[in-house]
């Protein structure tokens, strides 16, 4: 299993299922269990939607 995955998440609310998706995808490769995945990706996600809703840094 790799440390770590990264990837990079545009500012905008519809690229959120992307990173849910993406974010699915690496721990089912990683191995980890669909109850603790479902649980990961929600907090994920309500954690991707609030920083892409209110960030307010914008791309050089």
């Amino acid at each position: 299993m790799p440390a770590t995955e990264t990837f990079r998440v545009p500012k905008h609310r519809r690229h959120v299922s992307a990173v849910r998706q993406h974010l699915s995808k690496a721990l089912a490769d990683w191995g980890v269990t669909d109850e603790v995945t479902d649980v990961v990706v929600l907090l994920a996600s309500e954690l991707v939607t609030n920083a892409v809703l209110h960030c307010r840094t914008s791309y050089a």
